[in-house]
């Protein structure tokens, strides 16, 4: 027989005791709204654009809960002068890596080809994201194949713990919803309403291009204007603002895996901006430093506070910031035996935060996790596409000057 293990999650409001390649970026915004970022890269004969599509999950709610991941499915099926089996045979014949991936605040799309066919590769990824059709004959097999992801993720502990994270954590706001979408609204979801959420959302004035590799910056300017700048833009809709609801509260859940584990979400308010205001607070890239620092001895800490209690060690603790559109927060994540009561894990876990929060700041290791920063930032410049993927979530949030400050 199976045990069940309990899952806490704790959700504290602390106060806490007082050569890189983007710097070198041209960034314009075309006429019609669409933002272009061009990095020149020579070390290979690769170019990659990745356009980041400022909508995901965020501005969905139960009736449409997965629609942007759909939307992501739905374009690789075809457009008003490709049908999907053109648009595969074009991209194979090219060497064309053409793949997508969608988020709460974003949705990339993503090419990859020898600088030869870069034009080639442009062309198909404007037509994908202007004019796709969402042809009737493929739209239910999308929705199985969603569906099948669906049950795989609900399979996965792992994922049942975030998910349970988030919903209780986000309540009240859409981020409290599965970026995949929920069985029932995939199900029931119609070509219309995928059609109107592509209609509002995929425009050119909600959309920032980040193209880099081996190119001339004036003729990958061209590119850009003739394939995304011939596209109207369109009123875009205002954000209402969201509010965490959660503030000191504890929930408890089971489910059958070997471990147990305690989650800590801790809203960080006063960092929680949006946009500019974001890029320009160091608050943000402070914490970013504590939230590596705690990363990597919080586990130490607090195992040594439970040994000194003659209490069982933790298997693993994570510490991350994470932060989207309306929010930011500081995410502790632990896993340990069932024989260890989560409340004595949380109890060190705050105990060992209030003693790091009085605690000076190490300049050396300060000073340290800013160059890990930055030579993580070079060697992710290595792959022009993955430079790309990983810019778009800082994108999406805070704009291009907050993507490129974040490792400085």
């Amino acid at each position: 027989m199976k045990k069940y293990i309990p899952i806490i999650f704790t959700f504290l409001f602390l106060v806490w005791g007082n050569d890189i390649h983007a710097a070198d970026a041209y960034h314009i915004k075309l006429p019609n709204g669409f933002e272009v970022i061009l990095i020149e890269n020579h070390q290979s004969p690769v170019i990659s654009c990745v356009v980041t599509v400022k909508t995901g999950a965020s501005n969905e709610d139960f009736l449409n809960s997965g629609v942007s991941h759909m939307l992501e499915h739905l374009l690789f099926n075809g457009t008003e002068k490709r049908t999907q089996e053109e648009l595969y045979k074009e991209t194979d014949f090219y060497g064309i890596y053409n793949n997508a991936h969608t988020d709460m605040d974003y949705t990339n799309y993503i090419v990859l080809v020898e600088k030869s066919q870069a034009e080639k590769a442009i062309d198909i990824q404007s037509d994908m994201l202007f004019n796709s059709t969402f042809p009737e004959d493929k739209f239910e097999k999308e929705k199985g194949i969603i569906l099948n992801e669906i049950a795989r993720d609900m399979s996965e502990p792992s994922s049942f713990e975030d998910e349970f994270f988030n919903l209780r954590f986000f309540d009240g706001t859409p981020y409290n919803l599965p970026v995949i979408g929920l069985p029932e609204t995939i199900k029931n979801i119609s070509r219309e309403q995928v059609k109107e959420y592509y209609e509002r959302y995929y425009i050119p004035n909600n959309m920032t291009a980040l193209i880099m590799g081996d190119f001339n910056s004036s003729d990958m300017l061209e590119l850009a204007e003739k394939y995304f700048g011939k596209y109207p833009p369109k009123n875009l809709l205002i954000e209402k603002p969201y509010f965490l609801k959660t503030k000191n509260q504890r929930f408890e859940t089971s489910f059958k895996v070997t471990h147990s584990s305690l989650s800590i979400g801790i809203p960080l308010s006063e960092i929680g901006k949006a946009g500019s205001e974001r890029s320009e607070s160091n608050d943000f890239y402070g914490m970013f430093i504590i939230a590596s620092l705690l990363d990597s001895e919080l586990k130490e800490r607090v195992n040594k506070n439970l040994k000194e209690k003659s209490k069982a060690e933790v298997f693993n603790i994570d510490t991350s910031l994470d932060f989207n559109k309306h929010f930011s927060l500081l995410k502790i994540s632990a896993s340990f035996t069932p024989n260890l009561e989560p409340q004595d894990v949380e109890n060190a876990v705050v105990e060992e935060l209030i003693k790091f929060s009085n605690e000076p700041m190490d300049e050396d290791r300060r000073k340290g996790i800013v160059l890990s920063a930055r030579v993580q930032e070079v060697f992710l410049s290595e792959k022009p596409h993955y430079y790309g993927m990983v810019k778009g979530k800082f994108i999406a949030v805070g704009g291009w000057d907050f993507a490129k400050n974040y490792a400085r």
